[in-house]
């Protein structure tokens, strides 16, 4: 007896701890364990219950919003290593913009133009600053990217230009002529001209 209630006042105790509210105890089949039962207010194991399932639900969602964040940071990083090797690049992508030359910066510009996907996108002079191999990657991959998009060109070099559907050749303020490279240099001397001058240039600087 002495034992079942050492027993009976440690599970009081534990019942207060809990929120049980009442018990019934019986020791008249001579063990203190066989006829114990316990009733716990289902008022509160239901709270707790939801506090659980709520408790896993806010976890699902955090864990759920955490896997998106990381499939759109490295969906957005492949984007741009793709972007980056378009313009020639790919190498640069953990440099600091003080560590690229100007030609690099152009080339980042028009990777960021890329990114947005515009259906018309204007490019003033965007290639100025590299050498000319760099400058067909370039326009190559542009037109790539661009396709069924309208990319409008502003260039001093033929070479930006001439592989363009169309090109408005302009001297002095005024629209001279305007059609295919091909159409230009049959017909225009002065288109002819430029370009005839400019690959002169090209040459003497490569010597």
């Amino acid at each position: 007896m002495k034992k079942f209630r050492i027993l009976m006042v440690g599970l009081l105790a534990a019942m207060m701890a809990v929120g049980c509210t009442s018990a019934y105890f019986s020791a008249a089949s001579g063990s203190a364990y066989d006829d114990l039962y316990v009733s716990h207010d289902r008022k509160v194991i239901a709270e707790r219950q939801r506090a659980e399932a709520e408790a896993r639900k806010a976890e699902a969602e955090a864990r759920a919003k955490a896997e998106a964040e990381a499939r759109a940071k490295a969906e957005a990083e492949a984007m741009a290593l793709n972007l980056l090797e378009r313009v020639g690049l790919k190498d640069r992508a953990n440099a600091y913009p003080a560590q690229l030359s100007g030609g690099q910066k152009q080339r980042i510009s028009i990777a960021r133009a890329l990114m947005k996907g515009a259906s018309i996108l204007i490019l003033d002079d965007s290639v100025s600053a590299v050498d000319t191999e760099t400058e067909r990657t370039i326009i190559n991959n542009l037109r790539e990217a661009r396709k069924g998009k309208t990319t409008i060109l502003i260039a001093h070099r033929i070479t930006t230009v001439e592989n363009m559907d169309k090109i408005i050749f302009i001297e002095d303020g005024s629209v001279i002529d305007f059609g295919s490279h091909e159409e230009l240099f049959s017909r225009c001397q002065a288109y002819r001209n430029t370009v005839e001058l400019q690959r002169l240039n090209a040459l003497e600087s490569s010597i």
